[in-house]
């Protein structure tokens, strides 16, 4: 039987469509999956399932947040939960969809991170650029690592995490460029000083 969940991991954005015509509170309501049971946001849904590979066609995401959105999905639930969880599972797709749709730029996560911090983290330079030309802040600073994006930027190029996209050079250019601050202490780092691209980075100077 077709639901919310099964429309979505399937890429059936006609059928998502018909089921949030039949309800538009189902473009609020949580869905249920994996083992041990969590409960997502279906914004955050797609994002998960784009995750983990598994969301058949390239432009599925979008269309999928398109069709939540238009059936009254909150874009800032649960204090910019959808942005946060698209930046940081690499949805960019459905992280262009929030933006598009007026997501805020300035919510924080969990630990107080905005989804610029995320973005960076990946090296996501395509979502980077485009939360920049928003305004996204630039030099706000988490609660558990008191970074800024720059600082998580630094961090994923030394250390890739998991949805990492890999173009840290780039997003780091765009932040200094930008105008985030550069703290002295990572001019001098042991991550800067092993990798001369990381300098270069810092100075503004794009990759060659």
């Amino acid at each position: 039987m077709m639901d919310v969940k099964t429309a979505i991991e399937t890429g059936d954005a006609a059928a998502l469509r018909r089921l949030l015509a039949e309800d538009p509170a189902r473009a609020n309501a949580p869905i249920r999956w994996g083992s041990p049971e969590c409960a997502s946001h279906p914004l955050h849904f797609i994002c998960d399932v784009v995750f983990h590979g598994t969301l058949p066609g390239e432009d599925s995401q979008r269309l999928l947040a398109e069709a939540l959105i238009e059936a009254g999905a909150d874009v800032d639930h649960a204090n910019g939960d959808p942005l946060n969880a698209a930046a940081s599972l690499a949805a960019t797709e459905v992280a262009f969809a929030l933006l598009d749709a007026g997501a805020r730029l300035d919510l924080r996560g969990g630990f107080g991170e905005t989804a610029l911090h995320w973005a960076a983290l990946l090296g996501n330079d395509r979502l980077v650029r485009r939360l920049i030309e928003q305004r996204a802040p630039l030099d706000v600073t988490d609660s558990r690592y008191n970074a800024t994006p720059l600082g998580w930027a630094l961090h994923g190029w030394h250390e890739p995490a998991p949805g990492n996209v890999g173009r840290h050079h780039a997003v780091v250019v765009a932040l200094v460029k930008a105008g985030a601050t550069i703290k002295p202490e990572w001019l001098t780092s042991e991550p800067v000083r092993a990798r001369p691209a990381m300098l270069a980075a810092l100075r503004g100077e794009p990759a060659d």
